[in-house]
């Protein structure tokens, strides 16, 4: 069968239909577009009326802000908070020692709830339900341990990094300070169970967070075991121990800056690095570097600084340094590298990611194994099989029309300077989810990055 269009001015419609059905049919096709019309706007209208419906009550989602997960608090007074995207929502506080046991504490409009009095050294579970007017609803909580003395440091031992070019990464992280700030922390190491009294006593650093160094001098293929400690005004505190066995060399090759920092180095393919990140304060001529705290944004001359201007990350982490402390050009011609060493240049980091498997895989390579370091993302976890043990230090932006910069991506992120800068400085990067490793374009040479060094080959 052939289907037609029927027009109401072709012949094949004014043959079969009288002239006066033509209007009448024409005037009902219109009145029957008027009502779906109608009808649509109606329904439209109706939806649009009800609140329920709008997608601000339908979209709920609900955020943690404190504790932070995980953290170790004083029980004397811990204050939850949260947030929801959804208007005037109706919260239920839920707390227990148990997931599969949480007690309802509070029903309540506010966004915080105080605890005190809490058991010392004990795991706590919380969680919040918000619920809107319109019946949608979402949930968010986490996990948090008191302190099992409030007047001391609690710090935690971090599993031992071995390395084949490299003496191991050891290290804690001080998850709460107790009553005053922390003066020294560092690792006990022994041969011997219970290290802090049969062992060797390394000072690494101050402050609070994780700390690690490269501890020299162990027996190939022996077994040591080790506990972190620190220590503020009411006395030391230790963390838990843990053993390793040491890999089957100790043969490390290093070399010394002028500050007299120890590095140690890995060959790469036809390149030799540095295994860690500079932490030089002066050029290699002796000449100052500047630490600059507040006027950043305001330089074009050298200029470093450590992590949120805390020493305490120079040890794990280097120091930032903005472009014209590397960039010759600028700088008089001086070098930031030991002697014998320099700046890798944007080729040379090039060269090094083909090395490695090009951009695809070259991120995996290149970080420090496990997520002590590097935020948890497993399927992208390094395996350091180069030797490079890259672990994410963070930068400082350069913000305009701010006397006091900001840091950023400290445990997500590295960066590293190249010595090109025409027209754009470049630096090599890798993330914490990324199998990645790339070489980018850095607009702002303010950007307080990392230096990573490579042997001069003449």
């Amino acid at each position: 069968m052939i289907s037609r269009r029927i027009d109401s001015n072709s012949s094949y419609m004014k043959r079969w239909m009288p002239d006066r059905i033509v209007p009448i049919i024409l005037g009902l096709i219109l009145f029957l577009t008027v009502k779906c019309d109608d009808d649509e706007n109606q329904s439209s209208a109706s939806q649009t009326s009800d609140p329920c419906k709008t997608m601000s009550m339908m979209t709920v989602h609900c955020i943690a802000n404190s504790p932070e997960n995980e953290a170790f608090v004083n029980p004397a007074k811990i204050k939850l908070s949260w947030i929801a995207t959804t208007p005037n929502p109706a919260y239920t506080v839920f707390l227990g020692i148990s997931t599969d046991n949480l007690i309802e504490i509070s029903k309540q409009s506010a966004t915080t709830y105080v605890l005190t009095n809490l058991n010392l050294n004990t795991t706590y579970y919380w969680k919040v339900n918000a619920v809107n007017s319109c019946n949608y609803s979402c949930s968010t909580g986490g996990s948090f341990t008191t302190v099992p003395d409030t007047n001391l440091p609690f710090v935690i031992t971090t599993p031992a990094l071995t390395h084949t070019y490299s003496p191991p990464r050891l290290g804690g992280n001080v998850k709460y300070n107790g009553l005053s700030d922390i003066s020294d922390r560092g690792i006990c190491i022994s041969l011997s169970s219970n290290p802090e009294i049969t062992g060797t006593k390394y000072h690494i650093d101050k402050g609070i967070g994780l700390f690690s160094d490269l501890i020299p001098g162990l027996i190939p293929g022996t077994i040591y075991f080790v506990k972190a400690f620190a220590t503020n005004n009411s006395g030391t505190s230790f963390g838990n121990e843990i053993s390793f066995t040491t890999g089957m060399s100790s043969d490390y090759q290093s070399v010394k800056d002028i500050d007299g920092n120890i590095y140690y180095t890995v060959k790469i393919g036809d390149q030799t690095w540095l295994s860690e990140n500079l932490r030089s304060t002066r050029f290699n001529d002796g000449t100052a570097i500047p630490n600059v705290i507040y006027e950043w944004n305001a330089i074009t001359t050298p200029g470093y600084c450590w992590y949120n201007h805390n020493s305490g990350f120079k040890t794990t982490y280097g120091a930032l340094y903005n472009f014209y402390t590397v960039d010759i050009e600028s700088n008089g011609r001086k070098n930031v590298c030991p002697s014998g060493w320099h700046v890798p240049s944007k080729e040379e980091y090039s060269a090094l990611i083909n090395y490695l498997g090009g951009e695809a895989v070259a991120g995996i390579k290149l970080k420090e194994k496990g997520e002590t370091y590097w935020a948890k993302n497993s399927p992208t976890t390094g395996d350091n099989s180069s030797g490079f043990s890259a672990l994410p230090g963070g930068l400082r932006y350069n913000q305009l029309n701010s006397s006091y910069q900001q840091f950023y991506y400290i445990g997500q992120n590295a960066f590293w300077w190249s010595s090109t800068g025409m027209p754009n400085a470049y630096s090599m990067e890798t993330g914490f989810n990324q199998s990645y490793a790339y070489i980018n374009a850095i607009h702002d040479k303010k950007t307080g990055l990392a230096v990573r060094c490579i042997k001069d080959t003449r």
